[in-house]
């Protein structure tokens, strides 16, 4: 088999995740609660599957480096995503952030994808 499942399923989550936020960005305020909550819920489960596929990768400077990058971009979606559905006003920054960490993240993940066994 190509993928494991957790690679798979990892995926999936990162896909369903980036598309219900780009759906999100351009239906703009108010957000639809279940778009919002799906989102949630995809970047969580994105966020789990990454402990499962851990256990795939090899372990080199290139992909510690793509694991660096990947724990602080989800670290900026968690507290841009945070902020910007707490109900204030979301402000030009806050979605420019959401946007760069989003792309960091696909980046990194690409590249862990290719280092696993």
């Amino acid at each position: 088999m190509l993928f494991s499942v957790e690679t798979i399923t990892l995926l999936t989550t990162l896909l369903l995740s980036i598309i219900l936020g780009v759906v999100l960005c351009f239906r703009g305020r108010p957000y639809n609660s279940v778009a919002c909550a799906v989102h949630i819920a995809a970047s969580a489960a994105c966020i789990i599957a990454c402990v499962f596929v851990f256990d795939a990768l090899y372990l080199t400077n290139n992909v510690l480096i793509s694991l660096a990058i990947a724990v602080i971009s989800v670290i900026a979606l968690v507290v841009s995503g945070s902020v910007m559905s707490s109900g204030r006003r979301p402000i030009e920054i806050l979605r420019l952030v959401h946007t760069a960490a989003t792309v960091m993240l696909v980046l990194s993940a690409a590249s862990l994808i290719s280092a696993l066994k």
